[in-house]
């Protein structure tokens, strides 16, 4: 809810949202909010709980040059956030944008897993620069090179950790330039609940050595495996 009444402040003119969702039982408020705002979103619910597969279909139903995925439990400050995204892409060369995440809009040094990427280290960057990987809460990219990439990998399960990775490097080894964009910051809930989320920390840490094997099997020699 409050993303999405976030995202309908923006200033930007010419914008349409498209909400996934994989909640078992929508709340009212969450559907009275789309019903009054219905020429702005499009709303699809799914049952198979996979961000992969969300972010998916959300950009089959997306009619956008230009898509910008968010997490649901983000909070959007400045009015101009989308416009900090799209300004980068005057430089043809560049394919994907990444923005910040911050825990605290007060310290909007505190970034996350933005930067550089050296096997499993995720190296943080603190100005604006090329990077290898974004944030998949926080990154926008041509549907064109989307497609051409492949979209999201549902071999990512679970948490889908290093889904977003995986898929940045498919875009930077298709030739083109990623870089981090320091203004587009978004506050990041954290919410515990939701989604494909669990609350059992072995089912997480199963699902976060799979997917992390995954990673390493697909984008680095077997033998150094």
């Amino acid at each position: 809810l409050q993303t999405l009444s976030d995202l309908l402040k923006q200033n930007y003119p010419d914008f349409d949202i498209i909400a996934v969702d994989q909640t078992e039982k929508p709340p009212s408020k969450l559907l009275d909010l789309i019903k009054k705002n219905q020429e702005k979103i499009k709303y699809i619910h799914i049952k198979q709980k996979s961000s992969p597969y969300a972010r998916n279909v959300g950009v089959k139903n997306c009619r956008s040059e230009i898509i910008l995925f968010l997490d649901d439990d983000v909070r959007i400050k400045d009015p101009d956030f989308i416009k900090y995204h799209l300004d980068n892409y005057t430089d043809k060369e560049i394919g994907l944008v990444g923005g910040a995440v911050v825990d605290d809009f007060s310290n909007q040094r505190s970034y996350k897993e933005i930067g550089r990427l050296k096997y499993f280290a995720l190296k943080e960057l603190t100005q604006k620069g090329l990077i290898d990987h974004a944030p998949g809460g926080n990154f926008s990219c041509y549907r064109a090179i989307f497609n051409q990439v492949g979209g999201f990998k549902e071999l990512y399960k679970g948490n889908a950790h290093m889904e977003e990775t995986d898929f940045c490097l498919r875009v930077k080894r298709a030739g083109y330039k990623l870089i981090f964009e320091p203004k587009a910051v978004i506050l990041h809930l954290q919410y515990k609940i939701g989604g494909n989320r669990t609350k059992d920390i072995y089912e997480f840490r199963y699902w976060l050595v799979h997917n992390s094997t995954v990673f390493y099997l697909k984008n680095y020699p077997k033998i150094l495996f």
